[in-house]
């Protein structure tokens, strides 16, 4: 998270406050997951990884597709973290779009054909798994709406900070 708020022009200050609040936000909020046999953590990991590199490419006008197949890769650990990725593509598109044509193809192709794989090797199982409906209870949606206690001071705080250190680099 460091890395990446530091790739996105962030200070070293920012990057370390975005990690350690990640990291309060899980151990504060997250907690009944330790010990769990859930590849969530890990697939967030790869996928910070192949976030870092992306950045890190995209700055030196290198090809994406390394860091794109690394995120599909880091989608079949964990489905539903594909909003790194889709961020990433759509943030690429809107500053070029020419450029973003390729890593979104690679992307989709690699995507595509690990489904494929999966079908092939587990049958429609694999889809009716993937695809579990949820059950949604409005009281849940209540009681996780308490959780925004820690989140929601940091995104006002971030956001003032942010306006005014625009200001700032603005006026030098």
């Amino acid at each position: 998270i460091a890395l990446a708020v530091r790739r996105l022009g962030g200070g070293t200050i920012a990057g370390a406050v975005g990690g350690l609040w990640f990291v309060a936000v899980m151990a504060g909020s997250f907690n009944r997951f330790v010990g769990m046999n859930d590849p969530q953590l890990f697939a967030q990991l790869i996928m910070g990884v192949a976030l870092v590199w992306f950045l890190a490419r995209d700055a030196r006008g290198k090809s994406l597709d390394l860091p794109i197949l690394l995120m599909v890769f880091a989608g079949f650990i964990k489905h539903n973290i594909v909003v790194i990725p889709a961020t990433a593509l759509l943030w690429l598109a809107l500053r070029d779009g020419r450029r973003a044509l390729r890593p979104v193809v690679v992307g989709v192709l690699a995507a595509a054909t690990g489904v494929l794989i999966c079908l092939a090797a587990y049958g429609e199982v694999f889809l009716s798994n993937l695809f579990v409906p949820r059950q949604y209870r409005v009281m849940r949606i209540l009681e996780n709406v308490g959780r925004l206690q820690w989140i929601l001071p940091a995104m006002i705080v971030w956001s003032i900070w942010a306006g005014r250190w625009q200001t700032f680099r603005r006026r030098r």
